[in-house]
């Protein structure tokens, strides 16, 4: 269950999560992602350890977190 090499940009999210990395993601980048809902943060890390040299760039949200560690 491990991804790399992804790239995910320009996305509008309003739904529970923007991102949910269930696995393990490493050597990506989210580049342009709005979350609406100001009860998730944009990016949520399921696993310890699932979420290696991944850039975040233009990443704007309502809530208070951008990544959330929650296992």
């Amino acid at each position: 269950e491990s991804m790399s090499d992804i790239s995910v940009s320009n996305m509008i999210c309003n739904s529970q999560t923007a991102v949910t990395v269930n696995g393990y993601l490493q050597n990506s980048a989210f580049t342009n992602v709005i979350n609406r809902n100001p009860d998730c943060a944009v990016i949520q890390v399921t696993r310890p350890g699932g979420f290696k040299n991944v850039a975040l760039n233009g990443i704007v949200t309502v809530g208070k977190e951008i990544l959330q560690e929650k296992y």
